[in-house]
């Protein structure tokens, strides 16, 4: 680690770019770059199809494919759910970076299920923690959270069984 400074392989060319040369401006160009690779006459999104599904202002879209402007990152977000990898990949090539996809739906669904499973032991827990017993009341909210449980953990489940009929493909090497 040490004084060495952090690069990037600035695309194809394999020249090495210190991330300090990264100015405002570069990025301002590359973001441009990707957005007019997708959008617009002849390509993939007309100007109003994104403004629709991103919820983004027409002359707001119309600064960022002008290279007046950038988006703030909930903004670049809404994008990217909305043209998908190649905005990404488009954003990150210049620094030699990419390989951004759409996961499989069961590549995302353990998050879910242990965001449910979470929820269900803060339930358990919040009931134990005034008097060491469930009351009624309480016995509803754990069994509630226990369904969700049961339903993220069967959603899962369902989605690696699809994955493993050769139905979806599973990017990133998931299993």
């Amino acid at each position: 680690m040490g004084d060495t400074p952090k690069t990037g392989n600035a695309g194809a060319s394999g020249t090495k770019m210190p991330a300090s040369a990264i100015t405002a401006e570069l990025v301002q160009q590359w973001f441009t770059d990707a957005l007019r690779g997708s959008v617009g006459r002849g390509k993939a999104f007309s100007r109003e199809d994104v403004c629709d599904a991103a919820q983004v202002n027409p002359n707001t879209l119309g600064s960022w494919m002008g290279e007046r402007n950038t988006p703030v990152m909930w903004q670049f977000m809404r994008l990217a759910a909305v043209l998908g990898p190649d905005l990404v990949n488009g954003l990150l090539r210049p620094i030699g970076m990419g390989g951004a996809d759409w996961l499989a739906p069961a590549d995302t669904g353990l998050w879910s299920v242990n965001a449910d499973v979470a929820g269900f032991s803060q339930e358990i827990a919040e009931a134990l923690a005034d008097d060491g017993r469930v009351d009624p009341v309480e016995q509803a909210r754990i069994d509630a959270r226990l369904n969700r449980v049961v339903e993220s953990a069967q959603r899962y489940l369902a989605g690696r069984a699809l994955i493993n009929r050769g139905r979806l493909r599973v990017v990133g090497g998931g299993s």
